[in-house]
């Protein structure tokens, strides 16, 4: 309706459903020249920023393997949306997005999809044990879960070390067996002032889409989700 009324739209991730959904949006956002873009802060923000400077220094060599997690307790109430699988439910599209987001930006699209999974007394998807392959011999294991805690950390391996990090905190740099601990500084907007300037840039020179955020981003990602939900069968019955 937003996209109809060439009212721009910065739609909170997971962008939808599916990836039937996601394409009814985009062709929504290209018939009526319209912004559109999912609102993945991680994406903006200057520890994101920082790591990818790191990466293609290349002086860790090739990354290898990814190994990241979220997980929260989150007790279970069968009333609560994250045990709702009419409203999507799962602690895959909630929180394992930020996982897979990890995977897509730094490895790309996965040649092969393996999973674990248990599920609620709901239905709804409550863990999830994700192991992805690529076609350049590459690895990510990535996990998310309601019924858990973890450090929520992410770790990139490549030849010659590795980064290690949680969301918005220091980044751990291992460099030929050496440490260093990089600093990154918290403010009081909690750092999605980054991702509401970058929306104001696009709209001031009148694009659709983010370069950074594209739809076609958007379509990798959700069908990446697709494939997950696939191999674990985790259904939502008004969506798919």
């Amino acid at each position: 309706l937003c996209l109809k009324n060439n009212k721009a739209v910065l739609c909170e991730k997971a962008f939808a459903m599916n990836s039937k959904e996601v394409d009814q949006m985009i062709n929504a956002s290209n018939i009526n020249n319209t912004f559109l873009m999912e609102a993945f802060w991680t994406r903006l923000n200057p520890q994101f920023l920082k790591i990818q400077k790191i990466i293609q220094s290349s002086k860790l060599g090739k990354i290898r393997f990814i190994k990241s997690d979220f997980m929260f307790n989150g007790d279970y109430n069968p009333k609560n949306r994250q045990y709702n699988i009419k409203l999507g439910g799962s602690s895959l599209m909630d929180i394992g997005i930020y996982p897979v987001f990890y995977s897509l930006m730094f490895l790309g699209i996965p040649n092969k999809i393996k999973t674990l999974t248990k599920f609620s007394k709901t239905k709804s998807e409550e863990s999830i044990a994700i192991l992805m392959s690529y076609k350049n011999e590459t690895f990510a294991v990535l996990t998310s879960s309601f019924d858990a805690i973890s450090k929520n950390e992410t770790e990139l391996c490549f030849e010659n070390g590795f980064i290690k990090f949680e969301r918005n905190k220091t980044i751990h740099l291992n460099y030929n067996e050496k440490n260093q601990f990089i600093k990154i500084e918290k403010d009081q907007n909690f750092g999605f002032q980054h991702e509401a300037k970058h929306v104001m840039d696009c709209l001031d020179k009148k694009l659709i889409q983010s370069p950074i955020l594209s739809h076609e981003f958007s379509k990798n990602l959700i069908s990446i989700l697709d494939r997950i939900r696939k191999k674990s069968n985790i259904v939502f019955p008004n969506s798919d």
